[in-house]
């Protein structure tokens, strides 16, 4: 898709993954889904994005830290965070201090995902 905002999302469950890629394709944006929050920071630095979605709980590098390289990495980059952990209220509070512009619960629900992500890119 030409001109189609990139979109880079984060999450380790590749079922929830695929989920979202799926959906921002299309709704019109250029996504790319990474299950190793290492691999999506490599690509983030060499490859910009308009947004990184990024799911709280990873098993290589959690997503409140990978939220703090990026800010020091690519600090324009606008973020969401996300998580499915029934107690992530007080972390995803601290995703948001640390620079997420929005924080969501798993399971995302389509309508609202869709509503943070063009509120984040300006459309």
């Amino acid at each position: 898709m030409e001109n189609a905002p990139p979109v880079v999302v984060i999450d380790d469950d590749p079922h929830h993954l695929d989920m979202l890629v799926t959906l921002l394709e299309r709704a019109g944006f250029a996504a790319a889904g990474f299950t190793e929050s290492r691999d999506a920071l490599y690509h983030l630095i060499d490859n910009p994005a308009a947004l990184a979605v990024v799911d709280l709980c990873m098993p290589d590098l959690n997503g409140l830290d990978l939220v703090r390289r990026l800010q020091v990495s690519c600090p324009d980059l606008p973020l969401i965070g996300i998580s499915g952990l029934d107690d992530a209220g007080p972390t995803l509070r601290t995703m948001r201090d640390a620079g997420a512009i929005a924080t969501l619960r798993k399971p995302v629900a389509h309508t609202r995902f869709l509503d943070a992500v063009n509120r984040a890119v300006g459309r």
